[in-house]
């Protein structure tokens, strides 16, 4: 139970971190710096290393297509 409540509480945080990531880069232009500064942003929010890692190139990948 315990375990599964934590799970739960990891994919939210992931999904917050892609939302925040979608808000940050709408209208900027896509490159390796706003990836940086994407990055960072979501850094600086309290979002884990691997969730901001994930989310930043989730959606640089999804924005390219």
């Amino acid at each position: 139970m315990i375990i599964e409540n934590n799970l739960r509480v990891i994919d939210n945080q992931s999904d917050r971190a892609i939302a925040l990531a979608k808000k940050y880069i709408k209208g900027k232009v896509l490159d390796k710096k706003t990836y940086a500064k994407c990055y960072n942003y979501l850094l600086s929010k309290g979002f884990l290393y691997e969730d901001c890692a994930l989310a930043t190139k989730l959606v640089f990948e999804d924005e390219e297509n």
